[in-house]
């Protein structure tokens, strides 16, 4: 091991005593230890180096300049690599600092590679670059230029297009390192991170990160030319449209982006955005991930997708829109997330959405399965030998009364749409045996006018598949109507049922009108004003139990609570007996031959005594207010049996008014007690 590490240490003393002085800095300048048993050969540097700490002076040998930084540089002006010469700089964990508003590099039928031998190296920008190229400028009319970054984090430049890198013509490999923090400003400014309008970017690792864009391509801006992209990552860039990658060719170019690894996630304003006038744009994804964007996942205005593999999910709006003069094929392959298609989308092979699928204008699906497919108004788009689980119509200005089937049996899937105002210009009527689902997702569902309703004689299934929707408009229920989710506002008149099919239940907080022989089984009722002819309530139904009233007949008895009910009911309606009895009714039914509805406490102990058939008081209490001798019997009685709470020890409270609920409750109570 001590002959390996002596045969080391000779030969990078040999390397450098041989190497040309004018490859050093000028100036000279003291060079730094060489550390035993490091070795020089690191992160791609396979030959001699020369170790600099200027790059105001750099020597060619063949062609070829190899140098390695040995502390931080502040630029006095662009490097240039040109006339076929090959430039590596190992910047070796230091800070290269471009001149102020100057580019780093401007390579003009040249090559060169940016390395970091020991992590942690940065070429950084100073000021703004005017035009194309903040960091790095590969000139337009050489094929031969040559780009790699291998290590080292480019950071900090402005410009107008390409703020981190501007190809106008060869190639860009970016197999490591980070372009971070670049804008391309001042008014349609393009490209934050890497600019492309000729040649081919090849990305196979590192970062590009929080760039931004004033117009367009955060991360990347293809107007002529190729992106491939199989590894490394887009990410936290901005833009106004296109923040991860934007293609759009020039009149009469192709511009392309194909994605094999790799991932794009967390832009603001789409993570893929295509688009071209005149020109031809591309893209095609058979790998890698696109997820977590703002915006559309991948948005494709205008040109051709094509998908064999990768993912693209969890996006703001939609993970894939496909515009009408756009096409994506599916080749053979299962994408999932939610899908706007206006264009044509054409499936190949094994194709399959796993997701959700909607078709909007004159957009055409040919030959994919779909899980499920949402279909807008006014309902043009077509479906070819597309087979679907789940075929959803999205509500327009109206009801879609063409779309309700008439015949029994048949069934029909409503969304309310996210795209417009959620408001029925038209009444819906739903014909007997056929069942219609309406799913709120989220919305407020009104009517433009007071009289158009939904009129019930088959089976209405209310959903909200978002949160917070909730139907304000008129419902007549004539069949069933299963109270499967959201909040209904309006009056609900039921003649039929109302029950439910799973949970969550329909929360109602309008008016209920139950018609004789209605039943309700089900649904949320707390706060609802209920109005009962001759119905029934009960099963799984959900109403409000409140505390009771000191001064309420029954207070602290368990069938008090039934009274108590009726405060959260209407007025008008009482729970008894699991059913729901009038309230006018009741009373009217229980009094006493020859009494009128009893309206304060002491003439509700007179009925209440009377009822229970003028039982003698076990004791005899004496109250100020209370005067007749038969009338005190009453009132002892039914204070004894709390059903009347006196006001004071010495007091009734005669003349204290009671209303209808208290009434009914001290009715049910006595009853209770005559059993």
């Amino acid at each position: 091991m001590k002959k390996r590490l002596i045969s080391m240490v000779l030969a990078v003393s040999m390397a450098v005593s041989i190497m040309p002085a004018p490859a050093f800095a000028s100036g000279g300048g003291q060079q730094p230890e060489t550390v035993i048993g490091q070795e020089v050969d690191q992160q791609n540097s396979s030959g001699d180096y020369s170790e600099v700490s200027s790059l105001d002076q750099l020597t060619y040998t063949n062609n070829e300049c190899k140098v390695r930084l040995t502390k931080d540089i502040v630029m006095t002006k662009a490097v240039t690599v040109n006339n076929g010469n090959r430039l590596t700089i190992d910047l070796n964990g230091h800070t290269l600092t471009a001149a102020e508003n100057s580019r780093a590099f401007f390579i003009q039928n040249g090559a060169l590679t940016i390395e970091d031998s020991i992590g942690g190296g940065v070429i950084q920008g100073s000021g703004t670059v005017n035009g194309y190229g903040g960091a790095i400028l590969m000139n337009g009319s050489d094929s031969n230029n040559a780009l790699t970054l291998a290590g080292g984090t480019i950071r900090g430049f402005t410009a107008k297009y390409g703020a981190g890198v501007s190809m106008g013509n060869g190639t860009f490999r970016m197999t490591g390192g980070a372009i971070r923090n670049c804008s391309a400003t001042g008014g349609k400014a393009d490209g934050g991170g890497v600019y492309v309008s000729g040649g081919s970017f090849e990305m196979s690792d590192g970062t590009i990160s929080a760039c931004n864009a004033a117009n367009a391509g955060g991360g990347v801006y293809v107007l002529s030319g190729s992106f491939e992209m199989s590894g490394g990552s887009i990410e936290d860039c901005t833009a106004y449209e296109g923040a991860g990658v934007k293609v759009y060719p020039s009149s009469g170019k192709t511009a392309s982006f194909s994605m094999t690894g790799g991932e794009i996630k967390n832009c603001n304003t789409n993570g893929v955005s295509i688009y071209a006038i005149g020109g031809t744009s591309e893209f095609s994804m058979s790998g890698g991930t696109i997820e977590d964007n703002g915006g559309d996942g991948v948005r494709v205005d205008a040109g051709s997708a094509v998908m064999s593999g990768g993912s693209v999910k969890d996006s703001e709006l939609y993970d894939i829109r496909i515009g009408s003069s756009a096409t994506l094929t599916v080749n053979n392959t299962q994408v999932g997330g939610t899908v706007l298609n206006q264009g044509a989308i054409t499936g190949q092979g094994n194709a399959e959405f796993t997701g959700t699928v909607e078709i909007a204008g004159t957009g055409k699906i040919t030959g994919c399965k779909i899980h499920r497919i949402e279909h807008r108004s006014p309902y043009k788009g077509t479906i070819t030998d597309s087979p679907c689980d789940e075929y959803v119509y999205l509500l327009g200005r109206s009801w879609p009364t063409a779309k309700i089937p008439s015949e029994a049996g048949e069934s029909i899937t409503l969304k309310v749409s996210s795209y417009l105002p959620p408001v029925m210009e038209n009444s819906l009527t739903i014909p007997k045996g056929v069942t219609v689902t309406v799913d709120l997702a989220g919305k407020t569902l009104s009517a433009k006018e007071s009289d158009f309703k939904i009129i019930n004689n088959g089976t209405l299934t209310l959903i909200d598949s978002g949160t917070d929707g909730a139907l304000s408009i008129p419902i007549e229920n004539d069949g069933v109507l299963n109270a499967n989710g959201g909040t209904v506002t309006s009056e609900v008149t039921n003649k039929g049922t109302i029950q439910a099919t799973g949970t969550p239940v329909t929360q109602f907080t309008g008016t209920l009108v139950n018609q004789e022989g209605a039943s309700v089984t089900a649904g949320d009722f707390r706060g609802c004003m209920i109005t009962n002819n001759g119905g029934t309530i009960g099963g799984g139904a959900i109403w409000d139990n409140p505390e009771p009233n000191p001064e309420q007949p029954g207070a602290g008895s368990e069938d008090g609570g039934a009274g108590a009910v009726i405060a959260a009911l209407a007025v008008g309606t009482v729970v008894v007996g699991g059913g729901i009895l009038l309230a006018h009714s009741y009373i009217q039914n229980n009094l006493p031959e020859g009494f009128a509805v009893p309206e304060t406490r002491q003439e509700l102990a007179v009925v209440l005594w009377n009822m229970a058939g003028k039982p003698e008081p076990a004791s005899q209490q004496t109250y100020t207010d209370v005067q007749d001798e038969e009338v005190l019997k009453a009132v002892c009685w039914a204070v004894e049996n709390e059903l009347v709470t006196p006001e004071t020890e010495s007091t009734l409270g005669a003349d204290v008014r009671v209303n209808r609920l208290q009434v009914i409750g001290a009715m049910y109570q006595t009853n209770k007690r005559k059993k």
